[in-house]
């Protein structure tokens, strides 16, 4: 039998039928709130809807920011500290130039 789950416009990984009212998997990276969770099931056809049911995932949190004070003309470098910024690997940092 054939089952998928979509949270959010993503499929659902690895996904595990547990028992007649249980249905496992990992979810990918991602961000945001309120994704809908949509399941489907082969053997008969049915997609069914979330129910009002919605994931999110975690809220970006600052833990420090240095310099803790710069020039009011700006031009600084300040590097912010924390987590849940975003679902990527890594960042590609602009190479960048103030003008003269």
């Amino acid at each position: 039998y054939g089952y998928g789950g979509v949270v959010g416009g993503s499929d659902c990984l690895g996904m595990q039928w547990t028992s007649d009212s249980s249905i496992g998997c990992a979810m990918g990276k991602g961000m945001g709130v309120a994704h809908s969770v949509q399941l489907s099931n082969a053997w008969n056809a049915i997609v069914t809807g979330s129910n009002g049911i919605e994931y999110s995932y975690d809220s970006p949190q600052i833990y420090d920011a240095r310099p803790s004070t710069i020039p009011t003309s700006g031009g600084v470098t300040v590097t912010v500290r924390g987590e849940n910024f975003g679902a990527f690997d890594s960042f590609i940092r602009p190479n960048t130039r103030e003008p003269p």
